[in-house]
């Protein structure tokens, strides 16, 4: 029913205005979208081009080579692979999933939004590096450098299953859990600035990460940044296309809460709300300015090894508020109410310019807090160029057993 063959290429015109692939999924569903299901969904041109040797939420693949070969001159890519919706589906349901560029022949080519938004931000070394687009039938597979550690077993591996291998190092891997930063004030200087400019390079293109966190950044061994997953981004040509007056809550989003948004659940009409879902709180939001709290929030985190406001006991709590799933807790809860109430706790051994950065972002009132042009003009981000030192990224015992379990 959507093969697409007889009214031409997936990526075509005629078959992105008239495949309503939303219709599909909902006439005929696929019961078991899973890591295993989507790897034999990609298009075989791209299965015979490369070998796929780590699985999770995106595929890491290398160049099809020989044992002869020198693994250190192999290219390694990581590979998304999600399901395909058209233009269609676009038009019917409000979405934006495509795009179109012209080929060769000046014939309009569909392809995923994120996917333009790579190409767009090539220029820029804090993103992944496009490399190609593969639509077929139901799925589509980004195609784009990888971010990986050099290690000998990531060329030997074989795959007898499709369990999650070879684990990036994410934003998250830098929160150990034990209330402890391990980087220093000018290795997370370093890490900050380069998400800041990120940000930026993002903004000179009228684009805003609207999934900002610390599991959509990666750090190779010398502290470099890779923003990614482009998949929820906010694009606009004018302030009001960056307003909202609806916030989605997420309970695992409650390490980055804000003050106006603490408030909002405090309110009679939210109180007796189930937060253990994914629920739509009323109050006017401009997604520029949250991306900002989240980026304040992420730097807090680097800066002391634990989020803002929370009481953290020695040793770490039992659980990290990245885990928190909805509920009754009096954490929380306590949290909510020194969010509101409260002035922003810092180390008192940060330098100055450090302090001044973190006050600022944190204004309890939104209208105070700086845009993101006021914060290229901070000093402190550009601290970390000036030390005459090599920066290397610390070692991390929650990625060394995430590691060691997936390639046992």
């Amino acid at each position: 029913m959507f093969h697409g063959y007889e009214i031409g290429r997936n990526d075509g015109l005629i078959f992105q205005h008239q495949e309503c692939s939303a219709m599909v999924d909902f006439l005929d569903p696929i019961l078991d979208d899973n890591i295993a299901y989507r790897a034999t969904q990609i298009c075989k041109d791209l299965s015979d081009r490369m070998e796929i040797y780590g699985f999770g939420a995106v595929y890491l693949a290398r160049d099809n080579c020989g044992p002869a070969d020198d693994p250190r001159t192999v290219r390694h890519f990581a590979v998304k692979v999600e399901r395909h919706s058209t233009l269609y589906s676009d038009e019917y349901f409000g979405t934006a999933p495509v795009a179109a560029i012209h080929d060769y022949a000046n014939e309009a080519r569909y392809i995923p939004t994120e996917a333009l938004y790579l190409l767009f931000l090539t220029c820029s070394d804090r993103f992944p590096k496009l490399d190609s687009v593969y639509i077929h039938d139901r799925y589509q597979a980004i195609v784009m450098s990888a971010c990986v550690d050099p290690a000998l077993d990531r060329w030997s591996k074989r795959l007898a299953s499709h369990e999650p291998v070879f684990p990036a190092f994410m934003g998250a891997y830098l929160m150990p859990g034990d209330n402890r930063p391990i980087l220093d004030e000018m290795a997370a200087c370093k890490v900050a600035s380069q998400l800041l400019q990120a940000l930026v390079d993002m903004a000179q293109i009228n684009l805003v990460h609207d999934d900002l966190s610390v599991n959509n950044f990666v750090i190779d061994q010398n502290l470099n940044v890779q923003l990614i997953d482009l998949g929820n981004v906010c694009f606009g040509l004018d302030d009001e296309d960056f307003v909202c007056e609806m916030y989605p809550y997420l309970p695992f989003q409650e390490y980055q809460m804000l003050p106006e948004l603490a408030e909002s659940m405090f309110r009679p009409e939210n109180r007796e709300r189930d937060w253990s879902e994914n629920i739509w709180v009323d109050f006017n939001s401009d997604v520029r300015q949250i991306m900002l709290w989240k980026f304040g929030v992420i730097v807090y985190g680097l800066l002391h090894g634990y989020w803002p406001w929370d009481d953290p006991p020695y040793g770490g709590h039992e659980w990290q508020l990245l885990d928190y799933r909805g509920g009754a807790s009096k954490r929380i809860h306590d949290r909510r109410l020194r969010i509101i109430c409260e002035a922003l706790p810092i180390r008192e051994d940060l330098s100055q310019d450090c302090k001044d950065v973190l006050r600022h972002l944190f204004q309890k009132d939104p209208a105070k807090r700086p845009s993101l042009e006021t914060m290229t003009m901070y000093p402190w981000f550009s601290q970390w160029s000036y030390q005459n030192r090599v920066y290397e990224r610390p070692f991390s015992q929650d990625f060394q057993d995430a590691y060691c379990r997936s390639t046992r």
